[in-house]
Parts: C-alpha cells; sequence; structure tokens
C-alpha cells in the first residue's frame, strides 16, 4: 500500500514566511495576514477531527486523519466564523 502525505505547507505572517512544512504536491499557502486565524479546524471526510490555537497541532492533526479521502484545514475567526478551506489532501479517483 503507497503511504499517502500533506501537501506542503507554507505559513505567511507579517509580510514573510513564518513556517514552512515538507509534503508532496503544490504547496497550500496559508497567509495569516490575509485570513487572521484565531483557531484551526481539521476535517476528514466531512468529519471534525477537533479544532485548536495551534497550527502545528492542527497538521498533526490532519496528517493523523490519513488514510482519509479527503482532509481540510479551516482557518476560523474570533467568532468562530470561517474564514477560509484550504485541502491538505485529496485522493484522486
Amino acid at each position: 500500500m503507497r503511504r499517502r502525505h500533506l501537501r506542503p505547507v507554507v505559513v505567511v505572517q507579517d509580510g514573510a514566511v513564518a513556517m514552512a512544512r515538507p509534503g508532496v504536491g503544490l504547496p497550500v499557502v496559508l497567509d495569516l495576514d490575509e485570513h487572521p486565524a484565531d483557531r484551526f479546524a481539521v476535517k476528514a471526510d466531512d468529519r471534525d477531527l477537533g479544532a485548536t490555537e495551534d497550527l502545528a497541532e492542527a497538521l498533526e492533526l490532519a496528517e493523523r486523519a490519513l488514510p482519509a479521502r479527503r482532509v481540510n484545514l479551516e482557518l476560523l475567526g474570533e467568532a468562530g466564523s470561517v474564514l477560509a478551506v484550504r485541502v491538505l489532501y485529496r485522493r484522486e479517483k
């Protein structure tokens, strides 16, 4: 069985790269200047897996969600509103 990997993640904050996480495929850019998230929620195959204020923790949760068919990261605002959704993994049919 082939091992699955999340896409690379590049975090931009204050106009500079604040964090880069390796992965496979085209990178996902999280621009926290454009979408100032307070929390990060992970969904796998439309199931809520949890939310955290720590992006690294959210990415670990997303990694553990594999072998899901689709893993999303939601950037949440103060009131819990979804500011942006980024696809971290999607299995091709």
